[in-house]
């Protein structure tokens, strides 16, 4: 008899179900995915995507897995989920696209999973899916909701399985697979798993088959069709519509049945034509008729009615008008601009995140404004810009692909404007953006032809010439570098003090590595600048102490140096200023407690003697130094001089008693589990 609630009951049969992983026999694989594409804009760099799927042993040396996880990849490692061993792929020996499963060989041998008679499945049987990344211990409970009749799919309730446990084993309650999962539903919990008598039948055709190498697999034109859907799904997220309908297209010509492509074609041209702009006129039935079909096509498993597709294209091109009225190109345009500096002004308080959703928000705008006005040159430059700034975020995360893509897109947008443009202001602009990017991707060649024309279009504007500069450095030209320096302040004397509030914003954002970036260009602009190298100083102690904590101290010593180098240039161009005193002795304090991390104790009292002597300047200079004080009290704790140490704490508090209590107590916890690491 059912519960009250419809779901069957559990038997003394389910409880085996509940047996420990390790008992259950078998072998699960993680498999490592590798994406390449060629970069529109120039096709000598690729883009590479790196992604996952999961698979399990069926016999000693084939891996089942879904047909849609291995399609449209360059590459595919398979590798021991618990040893991370791994596997040399040999090639496909059998695939079926229509059931979505895939057989693999390898070169290696494993223990396979027993493959269950799954036409004894009934609904209400207990299962569970094993081997999400390739583990045996990640596992997901359900339930069989149902059977299809058709195909003999199951169709499971398992709340914990989601994305990325696509050709993952699903067991039976003794430990035999009945299924392998391939997809989802969007109703929440909802499952699907291809029956395992399916894959035995694929299994036996591998008896006669010889494996196909990869790269010969991927040649083939239904297989080759996926490759293009997934660059078309990239570059609709990219919002670069235009190239996305182009690699669906293709992907339909190669293979006519992968009903993905239309459906995300469809998907693609309604984002585009939900965008206002002046191709309003150029829209026309034909064009709705064109998505309709897509839909019609892609929603042939559903039995959806050509007229209900026909309304969901009308419903969008209602809205499409009714934002077309509402919003106009100078809207978008101001928009766009405001959401570009309010990720500018995230980047400089340090959240990267945040600044990253405010530039696609910013680009979207931008499109927009194109659809109203495709001639717009500043719009063009304007998302050229952002993407820049995009190229930069990603560079500063190491994300070298996505920032070579970015930087490639903004030139591509560059060129468009550099064509459009009728005033010699927006066209210098743009050249400007464009030199910005060749300079980013180290074509500081182009990139100074193209400051050069900026300055000739608009020769009052400081920043080409800083830039110009920059670029001239790099190609070791540092006597015309300094010329235009020179001149950049020439046309604009507040430009240094510019970069160095800049920097200090940043550094208060906890943005080091950008804050060096901004000192970096005021002491191009103004080489004599003091109080930008105590703050860059200031940068380099807050990074040498961050590579502490990561257990870098090599790393750490280095910024610790660097400090003490710019708090020396400092104290060079105004022996009487205090702050570099202070941040030196910061610095060799830091450098101290390294080498005692370390064991080298003597080195470690030699820095620490050297930094009481800076603290000491510090306080000569100026008696109410807070700070001074504060930090000579925590060297000479380091020192084992308490009273001392004591003394100094309380001349702190006595003058900045509001601060300094919380400031003590936040230091010495840091102290203490500092004092627990071993960093060499």
């Amino acid at each position: 008899m059912a519960s009250a609630h419809n779901e069957p009951m559990e038997t003394a049969a389910d409880e085996q179900h509940q047996q420990d992983t390790e008992e259950i026999v078998g072998t699960t694989v993680n498999l490592h995915l590798l994406t390449e594409f060629p970069i529109e804009s120039d096709k000598r760099y690729l883009l590479q995507v790196e992604s996952g799927g999961s698979g399990f042993f069926v016999e000693r040396d084939k891996i089942a897995t879904n047909f849609h996880v291995v399609t449209g990849h360059k590459k595919i490692t398979p590798q021991h989920g618990d040893t991370e061993m791994d596997y040399t792929l040999v090639g496909i020996t059998a695939f079926d696209e229509e059931s979505d499963l895939a057989i693999l060989k390898v070169a290696e041998e494993a223990i396979p999973f027993h493959l269950s008679d799954s036409d004894t499945v009934q609904k209400g049987a207990r299962i569970c899916a094993i081997g999400y990344e390739g583990k045996k211990a990640n596992r997901a409970e359900g339930i069989v909701r149902g059977i299809r009749r058709k195909d003999k799919r199951l169709r499971l309730k398992m709340p914990d399985a989601g994305p990325g446990w696509s050709g993952s084993a699903v067991l039976s309650g003794s430990g035999e697979v009945v299924g392998v999962l391939f997809g989802g539903d969007k109703k929440p919990d909802i499952g699907y798993a291809v029956p395992s008598n399916t894959l035995k039948a694929l299994l036996a055709e591998t008896a006669h088959t010889t494996p196909e190498p990869l790269q010969e697999w991927q040649k083939r034109p239904q297989i080759r069709a996926y490759i293009e859907c997934e660059r078309g799904r990239i570059h609709q997220d990219r919002d670069d519509y235009e190239t996305a309908v182009a690699a669906y297209n293709a992907a339909i010509n190669l293979n006519p049945n992968i009903l993905t492509a239309y459906y995300n074609r469809a998907r693609t041209k309604m984002k585009a034509l939900g965008l206002p702009g002046t191709n309003f006129k150029s829209i026309d039935f034909t064009d709705l008729m064109e998505i309709a079909m897509d839909f019609r096509k892609a929603d042939q498993a559903k039995q959806l009615t050509f007229r209900v597709c026909v309304q969901r294209a009308l419903g969008r091109l209602g809205l499409w008008i009714a934002r077309w009225l509402l919003k106009s190109s100078k809207e978008f345009y101001r928009r766009a601009s405001t959401k570009m500096q309010l990720g500018k002004s995230k980047v400089d308080g340090g959240d990267r995140t945040e600044a990253e959703r405010h530039y696609h928000a910013a680009i979207t705008d931008w499109i927009r404004c194109i659809q109203l006005d495709p001639k717009s040159a500043a719009a063009y430059n304007g998302r050229g810009w952002t993407k820049y700034l995009l190229g930069c975020l990603e560079s500063e995360r190491k994300n070298n692909g996505e920032a070579e893509w970015y930087y490639h897109a903004a030139i591509t947008d560059s060129d468009e404007s550099i064509r459009l443009a009728s005033s010699d202001d927006t066209a210098s602009a743009t050249y400007h953006t464009r030199g910005a990017a060749r300079a980013a991707l180290g074509d500081y060649e182009k990139a100074v032809e193209d400051f050069n024309e900026a300055i000739r279009l608009n020769p009052e504007t400081a920043i080409n010439y800083l830039d110009l500069g920059l670029a001239k450095e790099a190609l070791g030209e540092k006597d015309t570098a300094k010329t235009n320096f020179e001149k950049a302040m020439q046309i604009d004397g507040d430009l240094a003090k510019h970069y160095h509030k800049e920097g200090c914003g940043k550094n208060d954002g906890r943005a080091y590595e950008a804050a060096m970036a901004s000192f970096d260009k005021a002491l191009r602009l103004n080489p004599e600048y003091t109080s930008v190298y105590s703050n860059r100083a200031l940068s380099q102690n807050a990074l040498g102490r961050r590579e502490l904590r990561r257990e870098n101290p090599e790393k750490a010593k280095y910024y610790f140096r660097g400090a003490i180098a710019d708090c020396n240039e400092a104290i060079r161009l105004n022996p009487k200023y205090t702050a570099p005193y202070n941040n030196r002795g910061v610095a060799k304090h830091r450098l101290g407690q390294s080498e005692a991390d370390c064991g080298n104790s003597q080195a470690a009292e030699r820095h620490y003697q050297a930094a009481i002597e800076d603290l000491d300047k510090a306080v000569q200079l100026n008696p109410k130094h807070v700070k001074a004080h504060r930090n000579r009290g925590y060297v000479k704790e380091k020192l084992g001089q308490q009273e001392a140490a004591e003394a100094d704490f309380e001349k702190a508090k006595a003058l900045d008693s509001a601060t300094h209590a919380e400031y003590i107590q936040d230091y010495r916890k840091g102290v203490n589990h500092d004092r627990r690491r071993s960093f060499c």
